[in-house]
């Protein structure tokens, strides 16, 4: 039986007590001071992020296209041909 790293049992606790610690130290003593309310700050952050992601989106679109015609052309797929007497590939 092969024995488990030693980071894997401390790595995501200890990870996990930063975090904590952070946003402990970041409530208690802020860097800044916030000058809006916590609505205004997440509607504002909403509004600003929806084209980020649009463009995401539309970056990474030509990726999966490109891997479903690869895999369509070397016949890789799920289903291989004449599984279940059928052919399931596009």
């Amino acid at each position: 039986m092969q024995k488990i790293p030693l980071m894997d049992y401390v790595g995501r606790p200890l990870l996990a007590c930063v975090f904590v610690a952070l946003l402990w130290l970041q409530w208690r003593f802020p860097l800044r001071r916030q000058h809006f309310s916590i609505l205004h700050r997440l509607v504002r952050n909403f509004v600003l992020s929806i084209p980020g992601f649009a463009i995401v989106r539309l970056a990474m679109l030509p990726i999966p296209i490109a891997i479903a015609m690869w895999a369509k052309d070397g016949h890789i797929g799920l289903f291989p041909d004449g599984w279940l007497g059928s052919r399931h590939s596009y």
